[in-house]
């Protein structure tokens, strides 16, 4: 499954697959940045983890199917 960060990267908000070096794309604010990763993991059918600006992991969304459902 693909999996797409929403990170702080200087002064700007970056998308990228995870493990990749290279940033996908830019962004001036972190709302940006998540309409770009929900884009890029909708796309993929994978997941989205946003990370707080402290670099804390924030909130995961996940697109398809979910690596780890509940049972019940």
């Amino acid at each position: 499954m693909k999996v797409v960060e929403v990170t702080p990267y200087a002064a700007w908000w970056a998308v990228k697959y995870q493990g990749q070096s290279n940033n996908d794309s830019l962004h001036d604010t972190k709302e940006q940045a998540i309409t770009a990763g929900i884009k890029l993991a909708h796309s993929a059918m994978g997941q989205l983890l946003v990370r707080k600006q402290d670099g804390r992991f924030q909130i995961e969304w996940t697109y398809g199917k979910d690596p780890y459902p509940p049972k019940g």
